[in-house]
């Protein structure tokens, strides 16, 4: 069975959704509330962690566990201040209530200010490291595994390795092996639909960018002209470097990883619905950018039929040298699955 980490939102009808598919998902991961300066991206709605447990609820089974994902938080949170005790107190009303197994986190810094802070509440959560994290090697692993046992955290129960190992999959063989032999408690996780350029160079320039606007101390926005968008406006045929899992081909990955990522959550529950239903189902028709995260404004200007790329599509991007000026098979690609993209009418209702 092939197992899911999928994002939670309150919301009754994907809560309901959720509970359909109960069976098929090993954790789900979530926000304090949608605007938690420790979150990585802020979350539209409205809700409390009341609330956020109250929803929780029917939900048995998956893992929980609190995005505290921020590049970097603010600095007064690594010292015994308001804000740090207000984040422990949080965690300890979900833990009280038996809703939340752990955290994820992106910065060490916070980690070891809540151990150090309130001890008692690190001891009854795992430390699972972000996606974010890029843990690229056996190597990498190790040392944060080892940061998050001095840090007086339970150690994870799963761990999310670098998305670019995707397509490299020698490495990507090599670093499961060495987790397995070192952590055989741990599980390997890979996220399937992030979309954004393969290593891309933009990305911790963008996370710190987003984490200082979470806290409210920037208003830092992504150029358009500049960076990702830039690059991929003008040459889309680089979607396919990009190291997302289709649905189709989760079955060439079951034996190397325990478990996928889904993300998305700051798209809403009706993406969340269809992607996470289309990974579960293992195929999607329609437009394969209506399934990723980070490129989803190029759904809007591009269609790429998922059904016309070719059955050994993996196959020939794993087999990618990147030496993009030497080949044609992206452009091939592009221009063998884009259809000319219906066009939209602007949704008035969120006006």
């Amino acid at each position: 069975m092939t197992l899911f980490n999928v994002p939670f939102l309150p919301d009754e009808q994907y809560v309901e959704f959720l509970v359909e598919h109960v069976e098929v998902l090993a954790a789900v991961h979530f926000p304090l509330h949608p605007e938690s300066p420790f979150d990585a991206r802020h979350t539209a709605g409205d809700w409390d962690v009341a609330e956020l447990s109250t929803h929780l609820t029917p939900l048995k089974g998956p893992a929980r566990y609190v995005l505290l994902n921020a590049r970097v938080a603010s600095s007064s949170c690594y010292r015994d201040t308001m804000e740090l005790r207000q984040l422990a107190d949080r965690l300890d009303d979900l833990l009280a209530v038996g809703q939340l197994d752990g955290v994820v986190i992106a910065d060490f810094f916070l980690l070891e200010a809540i151990g150090r802070y309130a001890p008692e509440i690190a001891a009854g959560l795992e430390a699972v490291p972000s996606v974010n994290c890029l843990l690229s090697s056996f190597d990498r692993v190790q040392a944060v595994v080892e940061t998050i046992a001095d840090s007086g955290f339970r150690l994870p129960g799963r761990i999310p390795l670098a998305p670019a190992l995707n397509r490299q999959p020698r490495l990507l063989r090599e670093t499961v092996v060495a987790c397995r032999q070192a952590f055989p408690d741990i599980r390997i996780e890979l996220l399937v639909n992030e979309g954004c350029l393969y290593q891309c160079p933009f990305k911790l320039s963008h996370d710190a960018g987003i984490a200082v606007n979470c806290q409210g101390k920037a208003s830092w926005d992504l150029p358009e002209a500049l960076g990702c968008i830039a690059a991929l406006r003008a040459n889309p045929a680089r979607l396919f470097k990009s190291p997302f899992i289709r649905p189709e081909d989760l079955g060439h990955y079951r034996q190397t990883a325990d478990l996928f990522k889904i993300c998305g959550r700051t798209l809403g529950p009706a993406f969340l619905r269809q992607t996470v239903g289309s990974y579960i189902n293992g195929r999607h028709e329609g437009n394969l950018l209506d399934l990723l995260d980070a490129i989803e404004w190029l759904s809007r200007e591009l269609f790429i039929d998922n059904s016309l790329l070719p059955a050994d599509f993996l196959d020939t991007v794993v087999a990618c040298d990147k030496q993009c000026a030497a080949c044609g098979i992206c452009e091939n690609l592009l221009r063998d699955s884009r259809r000319p993209h219906s066009p939209r009418l602007p949704d008035l209702r969120k006006a």
